[in-house]
């Protein structure tokens, strides 16, 4: 599907609107395409139109309702819409579907953090690391979390946040050779 693929590629450029107009007529050819949904979803997101973007998620969750990509995405658009309790539905669904899914679990941690949920946020967060030991946002959760249990020593969070440092420095090395144009 041409126009989605050269939507997706101006989504990467970060030229949105040309993104958005590109999935637009990608849906027009094929509107039961689910990938297509959720690429439009993503660049609505990314454009600010997030009841938008919802819609785009749910219809792909229709044309395709375990989808994982399109529950992670949805999660994600209904934390934008301050929708955080449905998010964490999203997110459990889509850990149903793929229990491999780290970044269902980090996303659900993410939510269950800022619900002020801290000890389902702690189990969600190290499945996510279990999954993936080097998930940046997972690192960080963990750190947020630690800095207001109380059973977590100074010596540990000073440890995390070493091992967190030492963890996107070794990430900012590794793309240090990256050239943009």
């Amino acid at each position: 599907m041409a126009h989605l693929n050269f939507g997706t590629a101006l989504w990467k450029l970060g030229r949105l609107e040309s993104a958005a107009a590109s999935c637009q007529k990608a849906l027009e050819i094929k509107p039961e395409y689910p990938e297509a949904r959720i690429t439009s979803g993503n660049v609505l997101l990314d454009l600010g139109q997030y009841i938008d973007a919802l819609a785009s998620f749910r219809k792909a969750l229709e044309i395709e309702p375990d989808c994982v990509d399109a529950h992670i995405n949805l999660g994600v658009a209904l934390i934008f819409c301050g929708q955080l309790v449905d998010a964490v539905a999203s997110f459990r669904r889509a850990i149903q579907i793929k229990p491999d899914s780290e970044e269902s679990y980090v996303n659900l941690g993410s939510v269950l953090k800022d619900l002020g949920q801290l000890d389902e946020s702690l189990v969600s967060t190290y499945r996510a690391l279990e999954l993936k030991p080097d998930l940046a946002a997972a690192h960080s959760n963990l750190l947020f979390i630690h800095n207001y249990r109380d059973d977590c020593s100074t010596d540990q969070r000073l440890a995390e946040a070493k091992r967190f440092g030492e963890m996107v420095a070794g990430q900012a090395r590794a793309s240090a050779g990256w050239q943009v144009r």
